[in-house]
């Protein structure tokens, strides 16, 4: 089954908050393919955004990025390791419905078996449906922006439920 059991990573009754991320258009952009000359090089500053978000806000992250497909999380957990990021704040992938990203969210929060706080999407696309209002939308060209970031904090920090 793709979704992680997100229960091992649960800890102490807390309610958790929730970065559902999304990667090419936020951490990688055309802004870091030309300056890497490839899209697999996350951007500094994109890495610099994510990372104050995590910090200021104690979120944990879920992959909803076509990222999730045919890696394992462990293999991204490497990957955000080795970019600058905490691979420990990954706890779960959203499934893959092949329909629209709103929905592969729906069914992970549905089937999740956390309670969530707050959650916010981060991702440069808004096939998000009825979750529109939780979209932090960025950009293709310039990915995560630290004006993102103090949106997607916000949102985080109000409670959803």
């Amino acid at each position: 089954m793709i979704l992680y059991n997100v229960v091992s990573s649960y800890q102490g009754g807390r309610m958790v908050k929730i970065i559902f991320l999304d990667i090419d258009g936020v951490l990688t952009s055309l802004k870091s393919a030309n300056q890497f000359g490839n899209y697999k090089t996350f951007l500094p500053s994109s890495v610099e955004a994510l990372n104050h978000i995590l910090k200021v806000s104690g979120a944990q992250i879920v992959i909803s990025s076509a990222w999730r497909i045919g890696r394992t999380i462990e293999e991204l957990r490497t990957i955000f390791n080795d970019q600058g990021i905490d691979g420990s704040k990954i706890i779960g992938l959203t499934p893959i419905l092949r329909d629209k990203r709103g929905h592969d969210i729906d069914s992970w929060l549905k089937t999740a078996r956390l309670p969530v706080k707050s959650f916010v999407i981060i991702d440069d696309n808004s096939d998000m449906e009825h979750h529109i209002g939780r979209l932090v939308q960025t950009t293709f060209e310039d990915g995560l922006e630290m004006s993102h970031a103090e949106k997607a904090i916000a949102m985080l920090l109000e409670s959803t439920h």
